[in-house]
Order: structure tokens, then C-alpha cells, then sequence
């Protein structure tokens, strides 16, 4: 699979055994979870999306505007061994030092709120 493209994973059953096989051969991977939407979005509360440490996509968390904003704080989640919150917005909001803010860059000017849960094998 190649760096930064998006794989076609059709269910939630999908997601988790995929997730249990980079378990097993003990590769990192972060799940992306959608908490919060703001219309007009391309996706909806609870979509989720496995980012793989080479930054494959697979599932889906929204369209293509948001996707290199999420693969890249899941590649940035994993590297820290932490989990982070990021949103993908132009709407004014007050500063939340516990979340990541993006400008969305999709003409539509959605919001989106996600929560990035990375699995780092142990050393």
C-alpha cells in the first residue's frame, strides 16, 4: 500500500480486523473517530477511519478535503504515543488548548471534530 491513499474498507468488522492483524505483526496505526459535524459535511458523528504508520487510509471520516489534515495528525499521533483531538473548521470557536484546529479547506465550509486514538507497539 502506498504512503497517503485512501483503501476501500466497507464495514465496522472490516476496521477491527484489520486493526487486529497490525496488532499481531505489531505495527503502529491510529483510529480516527468523527465526535462532532457541523453541516454541509460529507460524513457524520461516529465514522471512523484506521490510519496505518505509512498513512493508508482505510474507512472513512470525510471527504477528500479533511483526509491529509487527519493522516497527518494520526502519523503525528502515533509518533507521540498520545491521542489528540483536531478540528477541521472556519467557524470562530474559543481556544481549546486540548485541541488540534484546522481551517477546513473545502469550499463547502463544514465543521468536523475528531478524536485520534494511536496503537504504538511496546519497544
Amino acid at each position: 500500500m502506498n504512503a497517503e491513499t485512501s483503501e476501500t474498507v466497507t464495514s465496522t468488522e472490516d476496521l477491527l480486523m484489520l486493526e487486529q492483524q497490525l496488532i499481531v505483526a505489531g505495527a503502529p496505526f491510529a483510529v480516527a473517530t468523527v465526535i462532532r459535524v457541523s453541516p454541509p459535511t460529507s460524513t457524520q458523528v461516529g465514522a471512523q477511519a484506521l490510519v496505518e504508520g505509512n498513512g493508508t487510509l482505510h474507512g472513512w471520516i470525510g471527504g477528500g478535503c479533511s483526509q491529509a489534515i487527519v493522516i497527518e495528525a494520526a502519523r503525528q499521533a502515533m509518533r507521540a504515543g498520545q491521542p489528540r483531538r483536531v478540528r477541521i473548521s472556519n467557524e470562530p470557536s474559543a481556544h481549546d488548548p486540548d485541541v488540534e484546529a484546522h481551517a477546513m479547506p473545502c469550499a463547502s465550509n463544514g465543521a468536523m471534530e475528531l478524536f485520534i486514538q494511536p496503537t504504538v507497539p511496546a519497544p
